[in-house]
């Protein structure tokens, strides 16, 4: 059985995107009980990409997910369930599992989270996939996801998304330009600017509950490059992790807005995009163009 686990503790609603380091770059860990917040049963069950050799329809996907609630709950009661993440958003398959449950069992939980992946790419309208894609772009960028997964009426959670900064990468990164409109960002730095900007819209839902993508992930796959290979914001050498240039704009998110309360407003969904965010009497928003970085303003 495949579950997976997911913890946020001690971090606030934004912080855990970046891992507690040490000095010198080594990770802190903990070990025990109470260090998991969510368990996800199953990953990409949908198996729309080749490889697996178990294969789900909604009628059994719906019976596995059964078995480990049930159990997972005698356990601990307390325990975050997420449904096993879609490989592609598909709101018809998430209904069909819910009515397969509903017909066996009775009511869906409300405490089940649905859970689906998303990256942005040329692919997703037809044809072959080259390159990843800006999140503001319709009909598929995260607007339009908020729209969608909404419908359902339950809280959900976006576990993978994001962008490879390796330039032979079929998920490569838009290379975005600085303020002055001229110079361009490095790929790294587009790749971090383009998760900020992501998460900034994730926050303007409150049934989103989690948006996460890889804070370390560049193997490089041996230089050859590959969808996800070098799509962290962490390099990694030994036990140490060293923050690339992806890391500096998402510190500097959770350093502006990190602590303010959710959801967020979405003043401008058009570029100029602005988001809203309050914490007591202090207001800050953010805004950005298609092509450039995000800028903080408080008022």
């Amino acid at each position: 059985m495949n579950l997976q686990i997911f913890s946020n503790r001690n971090h606030n609603w934004a912080s855990d995107a970046s891992p507690l380091l040490k000095p010198g770059g080594e990770t802190n860990s903990e070990s025990g009980l109470g260090l998991v917040d969510y368990i996800e049963v199953l990953n990409e069950w949908d198996n729309t990409w080749s490889g697996s050799s178990v294969k789900f329809t909604p009628d059994s996907y719906a019976v596995c997910l059964k078995v480990c609630y049930d159990a997972i709950k005698a356990a601990d009661p307390t325990m975050g369930i997420l449904m096993g993440g879609l490989s592609r958003m598909n709101i018809h398959l998430i209904q069909q599992v819910i009515k397969a449950w509903e017909i066996r069992y009775g009511q869906f939980p409300k405490d089940i989270i649905i859970n689906y992946h998303r990256y942005m790419h040329n692919g997703l309208s037809g044809g072959r996939r080259t390159q990843g894609i800006l999140p503001e772009s319709r009909p598929f960028g995260i607007l339009d996801q908020i729209h969608d997964m909404d419908t359902l009426g339950r809280d959900w959670v976006i576990t993978e998304f994001g962008w490879d900064s390796d330039s032979t990468s079929l998920q490569r990164t838009p290379i975005l330009f600085e303020s002055d409109g001229k110079t361009k960002m490095s790929a790294e730095k587009s790749k971090g600017t383009l998760l900020v900007r992501s998460a900034l819209l994730y926050a303007t839902t409150d049934r989103c509950k989690m948006a996460v993508f890889y804070h370390i992930r560049n193997e490089n796959n041996e230089g050859k490059g590959y969808l996800y290979a070098s799509s962290g914001i962490f390099s990694r050498s030994g036990a140490s992790y060293n923050p690339t240039e992806a890391y500096w704009p998402v510190k500097e998110f959770l350093d502006k807005v990190g602590d303010c309360k959710l959801p967020a407003t979405l003043v401008s969904a058009v570029s100029p995009y602005q988001v809203k965010f309050v914490k007591g009497s202090k207001k800050v928003i953010a805004t950005w163009t298609d092509n450039g970085p995000v800028t903080y303003t408080e008022e």
